[in-house]
């Protein structure tokens, strides 16, 4: 549906691996701890017997990676939807994945060779030659990108999301092996290798110590992100184990290259509703429809009706996956059916109209079981994941997603001129200055 307005802004199971790396599918490995690794990683501190969860602020003390504790699975799913979000397949994000969990435990607070209870102000400053974080960054430069990327963002240093956002970021401009990553499917090897494997070696990286491995050797992994002193046999048993384990864990049930849970997955480790904290769950529309937008606001493209070249292209990669499952052969840039995947793929009403504000107005007015309907709305009335929808006879058909967001309160697409991206105040005032526009409130 078109919005009629004239801006432009717009370990541990640390693993043995019999692993059948070179077999033709991901397959369950032993779980034996490998203790001369941790001496032996010049980057790594990790202690199995540590828990904790996260607070507020992204900080966390914990990494124990056992089934009893909530803290590293909250921290491991919201890795994992963040990853696949971005496109990859969960195959290639437990291979991500597996590399921070050796590396901290997934822990934004974890400062190298200091005792497990220690953790990292919010507002620590990193020491050059010891490695911080979920990747434990080690060399000055690195931690220096980290720390300026926190303060462009407001942000603590300490911050989970902050720490996978920056990771990610810095992780696109290597350009050979993001290329891998996004070749590891999750139903199929890569050059013969397990996924999970596979993307471990790629997200570790070719280095002197690693290469002579027949696995690594095998996948041949360009350069990579972490780039350890491990040897090859460490890469593939340690790194490849643990996202063996990870994959198997989440296998169907965090689907690939939408962020987002799949059907009958067992969210229970989560808060429902969380955003932020100890990670974003599945059935949040506010997590999924950030997880399929763009990061920087879309402007006016004026896109030819009808021709979804040039927004297929535009659009955010997994929102294309989602839209291919959820909402097939439907047009990128369109309000209606944006709103309406986010809302199916999250699983928060998988009975939603598809397409058309018409249809979704009244649709969430005669459900009054699912939706409370806020009339003669303000800002300071709405909350995060509130559908915004207005279908007037001025001409004005549009809706979007409040997030809350301080800096782009919304999520939202425009037919044929926006594809799904975040966006300013500006959009959102527009909206709310529209006749008979509401707000459509999920009831918990």
């Amino acid at each position: 549906m078109a919005m009629k307005s004239s801006f432009s802004k717009s370990m541990l199971y640390i693993c043995l691996v019999s692993i059948l790396a070179t077999s033709l599918a991901p397959l369950r490995v032993l779980a034996v701890v490998d203790t001369g690794f941790y001496s032996a990683n010049d980057i790594l501190f990790y202690n199995p017997d540590d828990t904790g969860c996260t607070g507020s602020s992204g900080s966390s003390t914990g990494a124990d990676s056992s089934s009893s504790d909530p803290a590293y699975k909250e921290r491991l799913e919201t890795t994992l939807k963040f990853l696949t979000g971005k496109g990859l397949s969960l195959a290639a994000a437990a291979g991500i994945a597996g590399n921070l969990k050796v590396e901290s435990g997934i822990v934004p607070t974890r400062v190298q060779n200091t005792s497990p209870s220690y953790k990292a102000p919010d507002n620590y400053t990193p020491v050059s030659g010891v490695g911080f974080g979920i990747a434990q960054w080690t060399s000055g430069g690195r931690q220096k990108a980290l720390l300026n990327y926190a303060k462009s963002k407001s942000k603590n240093i300490t911050d989970l999301d902050t720490q996978l956002e920056h990771l990610w970021n810095t992780s696109v401009d290597k350009k050979s092996m993001m290329k891998a990553l996004n070749s590891v499917k999750s139903d199929t090897p890569y050059r013969g290798v397990a996924g999970p494997v596979a993307a471990a070696i790629i997200f570790h990286g070719k280095t002197k110590q690693s290469r002579s491995n027949a696995t690594v050797a095998k996948v041949n992994p360009p350069n990579g992100y972490e780039a350890s002193g491990n040897t090859g046999e460490q890469v593939v048993n340690n790194r490849g184990g643990a996202a063996t384990k990870i994959f198997n864990d989440y296998n169907g049930k965090i689907s690939d290259g939408t962020g987002v849970s799949g059907a009958g997955a067992d969210t229970s480790s989560s808060s429902t509703g969380a955003i932020g904290g100890c990670g974003a769950v599945a059935g949040d529309i506010v997590q999924t429809g950030t997880n399929f937008a763009l990061d920087k606001p879309d402007t006016d493209q004026h896109y030819k009706v009808g021709d979804y070249t040039q927004s297929t292209k535009d659009a955010n990669p997994a929102y294309i996956t989602a839209l291919d499952k959820y909402n097939n052969g439907a047009n990128p840039a369109d309000c209606g059916i944006f709103v309406a995947t986010v809302v199916i793929a999250s699983g928060a009403d998988t009975k939603y109209p598809k397409a058309g504000t018409s249809s979704q107005l009244s649709y969430v007015k005669s459900h009054p079981e699912k939706y409370t309907i806020l009339e003669n709305i303000k800002k300071s009335d709405l909350q995060p994941g509130d559908i915004l929808i207005v279908n007037n006879d001025s001409g004005s058909h549009h809706t979007l997603i409040y997030t809350g967001d301080s800096t782009y309160p919304i999520v939202e697409a425009s037919e044929d001129n926006r594809v799904p991206s975040v966006q300013d105040e500006e959009v959102l005032n527009w909206m709310l200055k529209q006749t008979g526009v509401i707000a459509a409130r999920l009831i918990q």
